[in-house]
């Protein structure tokens, strides 16, 4: 508070020490106190009483509750009038009253994205005036401005709205100021080098945390104990505070430490894990980002806002995610919340900036994907006007560096994970809101995965985007002019899933193709879209667009409404459809989706008949085994046809838990699946393998027909062939693709995955190389009957046909050629025909086994009747003959024929290692 009082200035008043100011402080400060404890309610007192040149100036302090200037002007009157009474004459209107504050007050600590309210107390009737670093604040989407409580709000704080806040309040001769320095603190974050440590015993290991704010306690304390531990290095990196403490490990089994920031009364902790073990554990894993591991160890390491998570493999840490999150992306998230309309320009073009400088940390990240994609949608929420083109290119270079194919892995992650499924669809969406605003009636940019043109047309339009799609839109009827806007994404198949409403197991096989118009007059009700194929495997072609709730109310997939496929050729798709949208195809792997519910039935049907048959088969083999195994030959034929039945058994039990497995939920679970998969392809596998040696052991016995091997060493080949070499097979195919999350498929079986690692070769191969032995050596059977019936007056051709086909009939599912329709299926994945033959005789495989192998071999069904006696003794005394009691395998066709080896067995001659099957003789 100040007045002027008409008298000369006299210098000693200047000496608070002085007479003279003693004695007019004394006049002042009395009439002060009298005339504003009778007119001012809530007045403290006045202080701090000073004088000046200019006349004399009398400046005071007042200590008040309340300030009302009415009352502040009646008690100044009082003043003056008081000082007139002791000859003082004051100036006219001189009192003014000006009230300076240096604090905001119930301000605490604020950090970043919060919001900040400040009150400018005490009340005083007028409007206020807010500065913030020195410019007048406006109502805005960051700032809201209450002239009822004379209060701002501050929202979505940011580092970089740190400064000095002053309200400035006027009425009548009272001016209010009050100000303040507010520094916007970071969120508080606490992150470790590494969560957690091996080593080994008596060495010494750093422990590392960093933490922001950086000018609060950070410490490290020993958990069990509760010891604060020393810090032995302090450091300042990229804004963070670091504390580093050497750790004596001694050969305990697990310590404990925490890392603690603290701010006023709350404590933000992370803890770290160390091992230590003995001097000859050996850790194939090390290098000085992850530290020592174990093989298949899961390591992570801190960063903002997240970890980096490393698998050891092979010797060396393999990275597998990142949850890490930019500061300088996270402040632009929060920036964009409040995000001024006026300011995006030079928003976005900061985006750009920070995106491509750091590119490699975002697109391994899926939190810095995630936090770029929804910084994108809150720019195209905010935009209320046409765009220009240095907006529209800073915001596709921008989307460009998130669907690069550096970002597939990403993007896996992301889709597969429910709560950030539909950030994808939401990238996607953002485009087509921005492009919905472009303002330019003619523009074309290109990036290096983005093609964007608009144009006008009248009538007809096409346009050839960059070989990979082409667009023609026709109609007869006259129409005005027509914007256009095309937007052809190279990469957005690694970004949208493949997911409709009936499957997930598709693949976008095309370009995914933006198409938007600003028309008003007339819709546009026909366009043509013609999709280069990428994969030309891939069968049954869909033409779709993105639905964004075609599952749900935030969750996007491909439909189908409204487009059609007018043709389907072998390198392009033609599309009809009669809306504009986001479009691309999909296609099946293989097996077409039309009969994919009836191969299930078959295949679950044929399964379930094998399974009763092949165990039907092992207990007429256990029930007539010493008879039917008298002797070398005998023995390892009946050998390998029950492991023939017994791997086909076990093969079709894991398929069956397989498909059960991968229906249980839409996420397939790693373990029981990794394990199914597994013992499917081993027992497939020694399938195969067992055929061979079936195959192999006729082959030998037609060759060598008057060499015998042992049979300890033919079962010792036998079995080493028949599981150590699927097992080596098995073991090597989970080695290689399962590090890379590329053993089985993801999507509705427990089987080996195709598209990732190309694991199904570890069965394709080995398989149909057997199929295609055994063939050989069909071939070769073949010709030995039909060289053996040449020149032969009893037998005609209709004889030689039907030994064939007996022949044939026998061999095929010992040999496993059924399963050459496959190559059919590979090479023609369209063919219903193939995909029905294919599995009605291959899951009937079993079946086949229980008839041709056992219950059409004569010498079988005589033991089982002499087994339960319903035949006489004299049938079940058998001789050798060379006539048409054979009862061999091959016995079914070998009969009527003459020039063929027949050896029967006889009781008494159990220890002869003479060939007692029928086998072609040279």
């Amino acid at each position: 508070m100040s007045f002027g009082i008409q008298q000369d200035f006299d210098a000693n008043l200047s000496d608070t020490s002085s007479p003279q100011y003693r004695e007019l402080e004394m006049v002042i400060r009395n009439a002060v106190d009298k005339a504003y404890t009778t007119n001012l309610d809530g007045y403290l007192g006045v202080s701090d009483i000073r004088f000046s040149n200019g006349s004399v100036v009398s400046k005071y302090t007042i200590r008040t509750n309340t300030v009302s200037s009415p009352d502040i002007r009646m008690a100044n009157q009082a003043v003056a009038i008081t000082l007139e009474e002791q000859t003082y004459i004051v100036v006219p209107n001189s009192f003014t009253a000006a009230l300076t504050e240096d604090t905001f007050p119930d301000l605490d600590l604020v950090f970043t994205g919060q919001s900040m309210f400040l009150r400018c107390q005490p009340k005083i009737e007028g409007p206020v005036t807010w500065t913030v670093k020195g410019e007048d604040v406006i109502k805005k989407p960051k700032f809201d401005i209450n002239n009822e409580d004379s209060s701002l709000t501050v929202r979505k704080l940011l580092t970089s709205d740190s400064g000095t806040y002053e309200c400035f309040v006027k009425n009548g001769i009272v001016e209010f100021n009050r100000r303040q320095k507010i520094t916007v603190l970071p969120t508080p974050t606490v992150f470790l080098e590494d969560e957690i440590i091996n080593s080994h015993c008596n060495t010494i290991v750093k422990v590392k945390c960093c933490a922001e704010p950086r000018d609060f306690p950070l410490v490290w304390t020993e958990k069990q104990s509760g010891r604060k531990l020393e810090t032995n290095v302090k450091s300042i990196e990229n804004n963070f505070i670091c504390i580093t403490h050497n750790y004596d490990g001694k050969c305990q089994q697990e310590i404990l430490l925490i890392c603690t920031l603290s701010i006023k009364n709350i404590n933000y902790t992370k803890e770290a894990t160390l091992h230590f073990f003995n001097a000859g554990v050996i850790f194939p894993c090390n290098d000085s980002i992850y530290g020592f591991g174990k093989e298949n160890e899961i390591k992570s390491i801190g960063c903002p806002g997240g970890s980096k998570v490393s698998k050891c493999e092979d010797g060396e840490w393999k990275f597998v995610s990142s949850t890490c999150l930019l500061p300088e992306i996270k402040e632009l998230q929060i920036e964009s919340e409040v995000l001024d309309p006026e300011r995006i320009e030079g928003f976005l073009e900061r985006l750009l900036n920070i995106t491509d400088t750091t590119k490699a940390e975002v697109v391994i990240s899926t939190t810095n994907i995630l936090t770029v994609v929804e910084i994108l949608n809150n720019v195209v929420n905010v935009i209320d006007g046409p765009v220009n083109s240095t907006l529209l290119e800073n915001f596709l270079e921008t989307v460009d560096i998130l669907i690069s194919l550096t970002t597939e892995g990403t993007w896996d992650l992301l889709n597969e994970n429910s709560s950030t499924t539909n950030t994808s669809s939401d990238l996607l969406n953002s485009v087509e809101e921005i492009v919905e605003a472009i303002g330019d009636t003619s523009i074309d940019i290109t990036t290096s995965t983005i093609q964007l043109n608009k144009t006008i047309f009248s009538e007809n339009f096409s346009a050839d985007l960059n070989s990979t799609v082409q667009i023609n839109v026709s109609d007869s009827t006259p129409r005005f002019e027509t914007e256009i806007t095309t937007v052809n994404f190279r990469t957005m198949h690694i970004v949208l899933p493949p997911q409709n409403l009936t499957s997930l197991n598709n693949t976008i096989n095309g370009a995914v193709v933006l198409v938007h118009t600003n028309s008003t007059n007339t819709a546009i009700s026909n366009i043509t879209l013609t999709f280069t194929i990428r994969n030309t495997t891939l069968a049954n072609p869909q033409c779709v667009f993105w639905n964004f709730t075609l599952l749900g109310e935030t969750e996007g997939g491909w439909d189908s409404s409204g487009c059609e496929v007018q043709t389907d050729g072998d390198e392009s798709v033609t599309c009809f459809c009669n809306h504009l949208t986001s479009f691309s195809i999909l296609m099946s792997p293989f097996i077409p989706e039309a009969i994919r519910i009836i191969l299930d039935f078959i295949t679950y049907i044929g399964v379930g008949i094998s399974l009763g048959s092949l165990v039907l088969c092992l207990i007429i083999e256990a029930i007539v085994w010493t008879a039917v195994t008298r002797n070398n030959i005998s023995y390892m034929r009946h050998v390998t046809i029950v492991n023939i039945a017994v791997s086909l058994l076990i093969a079709n039990i894991w398929f069956i838990i397989g498909a059960a497995i991968s229906d249980i939920d839409q996420e397939t679970p790693v373990g029981p699946c990794s394990a199914a998969t597994f013992f499917i392809h081993f027992f497939y596998l020694a399938l195969f393998f067992w055929m061979l040696i079936s195959g192999l052991l006729l082959f030998y016995h037609m060759v060598m027909v008057f060499s015998a091997m042992s049979k300890r060493k033919m079962m010792a080949i036998a079995f080493t062939v028949g599981y150590g070499a699927p097992l080596i097979i098995a073991v090597i195919t989970v080695a290689v693709t399962a590090p890379q999350d590329g053993y089985f498929r993801r999507d509705d079986a427990c089987w080996l995955n195709w598209f990732e690692t190309k694991a199904l070769l570890a069965f394709v191969i080995p398989a149909l190389a057997i199929v295609f032995i055994n063939f050989i050596i069909l071939i070769v059977v073949l010709y030995k009957l039909l060289r053996r019936g040449v020149g032969e007056n009893q037998t005609d051709d209709r004889n030689a046909l039907v030994v064939m086909a007996r022949c044939v009939a026998l061999l095929t599912p010992f040999f496993g050629l059924t399963w050459g329709f496959g190559i059919g299926v590979m090479l023609a994945p369209q063919s219903i025909g193939l995909h029905v033959v294919f599995a009605v005789l291959n899951s009937l495989q079993g079946f086949f086994v229980l008839v041709f192998g056992t219950l059409l071999d004569s010498r079988m069904r005589a033991a089982l009747a002499g087994r339960f006696s319903f035949i006489t003794s004299s049938n079940r005394t058998r001789t050798t003959s060379g006539g048409p009691s054979s009862s061999s395998g091959l016995g079914l066709f070998l009969r009527r024929r003459r020039g063929i080896y027949h050896v029967s067995e006889a009781v008494s001659s159990s220890q002869s290692n003479a060939a007692s099957e029928s086998f072609v003789s040279t």
